[in-house]
């Protein structure tokens, strides 16, 4: 690669991966400096900022991994995804390829896994005991406690698969472990409700109403491991404290127990969508354009995106953002 008045020619990329190319086309051709700048004439400088080297090589990976992506089993769910839309659940089951990542979101289940780990650290490190995890000497957590349960509802069957954040005991009694590491906006009503009114139940009313993910997610890991109770314990992302603090008491966050109820709620929502499946039918969005959810949905090109394409006679109305017309794993 040489620098030709402040323009990137690329004259020999590597042959083990095209990340000089890819630089190439992300800063538009152009030769970065520090912060995203061009760097002072007769520089010498011909690389990119660093940081976008590591979104630019980021970038290739998500594509290598979007162009090996396998479907599902056949109607098999995530215990974490129960409560998202039901048209998009509806299209991953199906065996339609999701939209790339964005590369600078990627980090945040990374960021996620460290919070973890530092929580059930921290706790050991206090003498209280997590099970069903293995700690490394290097601070990172394995978890061990994986499970795939089978659920007949009607007249749907379907499964649920799940992977446990550990178990822990408290006043004596089994608790399925749930850390929830949370930003800033997430954290702030929660924050603010313990500290005014102090109460559990309030906390639990909110997370009933506001977090069905939460509920749903618990309510599977509780019925596959037959453990009724779950300690849900907060991490806080942006203030690093852990749990929900005020004067006079410190909690993880609300025990929750096995609602029958909860459960039942979930099984209809993943019984409609099964039910779809098998008349090759999706079911309508449950979320507005515009919606925080249908803004991170992968797979909005296939649903409202879709719906804009026709408005605007704009065909195929149906196309991959990444792939083009590739839009099923069984397509060539």
């Amino acid at each position: 690669m040489r620098c030709l008045g402040g323009i990137v020619e690329a004259t020999a990329v590597p042959p083990k991966h095209r990340l000089g190319e890819l630089l190439h086309l992300v800063s538009g051709g152009r030769v970065l400096g520090p912060f995203g700048t061009a760097p002072a004439a007769n520089s010498g400088e011909t690389m990119a900022d660093p940081i976008q080297q590591i979104y630019a090589k980021r970038e290739l990976e998500l594509r290598k991994k979007l162009k090996k992506y396998k479907a599902p089993p056949p109607y098999q769910f995530h215990a974490s995804g129960l409560a998202k839309c039901k048209t998009a659940l509806y299209y991953w089951s199906a065996g339609y390829i999701p939209a790339m990542e964005d590369p600078k979101s990627t980090g945040y289940s990374d960021d996620g896994d460290m919070h973890h780990d530092q929580v059930r650290n921290k706790l050991k490190e206090a003498g209280i005991k997590v099970s069903g995890v293995s700690f490394n000497r290097d601070g990172t957590v394995k978890e061990n406690t994986s499970k795939v349960m089978r659920v007949k509802y009607k007249d749907v069957e379907f499964t649920v698969s799940m992977r446990l954040d550990g178990f822990i005991r408290v006043s004596l009694k089994k608790h399925v472990l749930e850390i929830k590491s949370i930003g800033f906006w997430k954290n702030k009503p929660l924050a603010e409700l313990w500290e005014k009114t102090g109460s559990e139940a309030a906390l639990l009313a909110y997370i009933q109403e506001k977090r069905p993910d939460i509920m749903f997610q618990t309510h599977a890991c509780m019925l596959g491991t037959k453990v009724p109770r779950t300690y849900l314990l907060f991490k806080d992302r942006d203030g690093c404290a852990i749990g929900l603090h005020r004067e006079g008491g410190i909690i993880g966050g609300p025990i929750i127990h096995f609602d029958p109820a909860v459960w039942e709620q979930a099984c209809q929502r993943i019984a409609t969508v099964v039910r779809h499946l098998r008349l090759q039918s999706p079911p309508p969005p449950e979320f507005i354009p515009s919606s925080y959810e249908c803004k991170l949905c992968k797979f909005r090109h296939l649903c409202h995106d879709a719906d804009r394409r026709r408005k605007n006679d704009i065909k195929p109305a149906l196309w991959h953002p990444q792939l083009g017309g590739k839009l099923h794993v069984g397509d060539k």
